[in-house]
C-alpha cells in the first residue's frame, strides 16, 4: 500500500498584508451658531431647562444673606453708638437721605448675589450676562451715557420748567435737608443700583427666558411685569415704568448688551435724585399723569432712535459669534512611505537639484 504524499506547506505570501492601522476618530467640536443677546445662556453648550431656575434660587439665597448681614451691621452699630440707623433704613418716607440711600443700597446688593450665582451654576463666561462680547463694552457705554445725558437733561428741564407751570405745578427751588447727601448718592450709589436692576431684569431675566423661548419678544415682555411691580406707583406711574422697561429691553436686544439700558437707567435715576435734592421732586410721590407719560414716551423714543443709530455707526457686534473650531488633527501617515521620507504630492513636478533645494522638499 502506497502512502499518500505529505501535504505541501502553505506558501508564505510574497508581501506582507498591506493593511493600514485603524485611525482613531477625531471628535469634532460642537459648533455654536451666532446667538443674539437674549439667547446667550445657550452659548457654552451647557444649557439645561432648569439652569436659570437654579441660578434664581442661589441668587435669592445669596441676596437674603447679604440683606440680613447689612441690617445686622446697622443693628450692632446702633447698639454701640446709640443711633437709630436700622429703623431709618426700613422707614417708608424717602425724604430722609439715609432711608433713600439705604433703599438703593439694598437694590444694589442684587448685583453681587446674581454674579455669584452665575459663577457657581450659570453660563460661562459670566460676562455674557453683560453683552455678546462677554464684558461691558466701555467705549460704547461712555458714548451711550453722553447721549442719554443730553436728551434727558432737555426732557427733565421741559417737564419741570415748562410743563409743570402750565399744569399748575410751578418749579420752586427749595433744597432739602441733607441735599449734599442726596447729591453724593446720585454719583456714588445710584449708578450701582441702576446697573443692578438692569443686570437682573434685562440681563439674567431676558437670557433665562431666551433659554426656553427663541423669539426676542418673549424675552423682552415676560420679565416686564416683575420690573413694574417692583415700583409702587399708580396706574399712570406703572405705565411709565412699563414704557421704560420696554425701551430698555429692546435696547438690550438691539445693541447686544446692557450698556445702553444701564446708561438710560443711571441718568434717569441720577437726575431724579438731583431734583429731589434741590426740592423739585418729591421722593414719596406715587402719582403719575397722562402728560408725564406722554413726555416720558417721547423722550424714550428719541433716546432709543439716537442710541440705535449711534450703535450702528460704531459697527459693533450684535450676535455673539463663537470662535472658529480648531482644525482636526492630521490622519495617520501612510504605511507605504517610510516615516523619514515625507510623501510628495502626486501633482508635484521634479525640480532640478541644487545645494539649496533638496528634491523632496514640499515647502511653498
Amino acid at each position: 500500500m502506497t502512502s499518500l504524499p505529505a501535504p505541501l506547506a502553505p506558501t508564505p505570501p510574497l508581501l506582507p498584508a498591506l493593511t493600514s492601522p485603524p485611525v482613531a476618530a477625531v471628535p469634532l467640536p460642537r459648533v455654536v451658531p451666532p446667538l443674539p443677546f437674549h439667547r446667550l445662556a445657550r452659548a457654552d453648550g451647557r444649557s439645561r431647562w432648569w439652569r436659570p431656575l437654579l441660578v434664581l434660587l442661589v441668587a435669592a439665597v445669596g441676596y437674603a444673606v447679604l440683606e440680613l448681614a447689612a441690617l445686622l451691621v446697622l443693628v450692632v452699630f446702633d447698639d454701640v453708638a446709640g443711633t437709630s440707623l436700622a429703623d431709618r433704613a426700613v422707614a417708608t418716607s424717602m425724604t430722609d437721605p439715609f432711608t433713600f440711600g439705604a433703599g438703593f443700597v439694598l437694590i444694589a446688593l442684587m448685583m453681587p448675589a446674581l454674579l455669584l450665582a452665575l459663577r457657581l451654576v450659570g453660563v460661562r463666561p459670566v460676562g455674557l450676562v453683560f453683552s455678546v462680547a462677554g464684558r461691558l463694552r466701555w467705549g460704547w457705554a461712555g458714548a451711550a451715557l453722553g447721549r442719554v445725558v443730553v436728551v434727558l437733561v432737555v426732557s427733565f428741564s421741559i417737564t419741570q420748567f415748562v410743563v409743570g407751570p402750565l399744569t399748575g405745578e410751578p418749579a420752586v427751588l427749595a433744597p432739602r435737608p441733607g441735599a449734599v447727601v442726596f447729591l453724593l448718592l446720585a454719583v456714588l450709589v445710584v449708578p450701582v443700583q441702576a446697573a443692578a436692576e438692569e443686570l437682573v431684569f434685562r440681563g439674567w431675566a431676558m437670557q433665562a427666558v431666551g433659554t426656553w423661548l427663541r423669539h426676542p419678544l418673549f424675552a423682552i415682555l415676560l420679565p416686564l411685569p416683575l420690573f413694574v411691580l417692583g415700583h409702587t406707583y399708580d396706574v399712570w406711574g406703572q405705565l411709565d415704568v412699563a414704557t421704560f422697561g420696554l425701551a430698555a429691553g429692546w435696547l438690550a436686544w438691539r445693541t447686544g448688551g446692557l450698556e445702553a439700558p444701564i446708561a438710560l437707567h443711571v441718568v434717569n435715576n441720577g437726575l431724579i435724585t438731583v431734583l429731589v435734592a434741590l426740592g423739585y421732586a418729591d421722593p414719596d410721590a406715587t402719582q403719575g399723569s397722562p402728560v408725564s407719560l406722554a413726555v416720558s414716551s417721547v423722550t424714550l423714543l428719541v433716546v432709543v432712535v439716537w442710541l440705535v443709530r449711534s450703535f450702528d455707526a460704531r459697527e459693533l457686534a450684535r450676535p455673539r459669534v463663537a470662535p472658529a473650531p480648531p482644525a482636526p488633527s492630521s490622519l495617520a501617515p501612510s504605511p507605504f512611505v517610510p516615516a523619514s521620507f515625507p510623501a510628495e504630492p502626486a501633482t508635484a513636478k521634479p525640480a532640478a537639484m541644487t545645494p539649496a533645494e533638496p528634491a523632496a522638499s514640499t515647502a511653498r
